[in-house]
């Protein structure tokens, strides 16, 4: 198992914030969005960024990706 991280839907105005606000404090975080363009993304504070299923069209996909995490 690797080191801890906190996993962070990369939506909504406030996904940044949570990345910045963790990666300020040395929490590994990962970005998951069903789409590429999430503002997460290329968040500096970001470690790592992992496109999902979309959940309103796929939301056995979506979770099975979150519990890979």
């Amino acid at each position: 198992m690797g080191e801890p991280a906190a996993v962070i839907p990369a939506v909504g105005p406030s996904a940044v914030a949570f990345h910045r606000s963790l990666g300020r404090r040395g929490v590994r975080t990962i970005a998951v969005a069903h789409d590429d363009s999430a503002p997460s993304f290329r968040s500096r504070y970001c470690d790592e960024t992992v496109l999902v299923p979309d959940p309103g069209e796929d939301l056995t996909g979506y979770r099975d990706a979150l519990l890979a995490l």
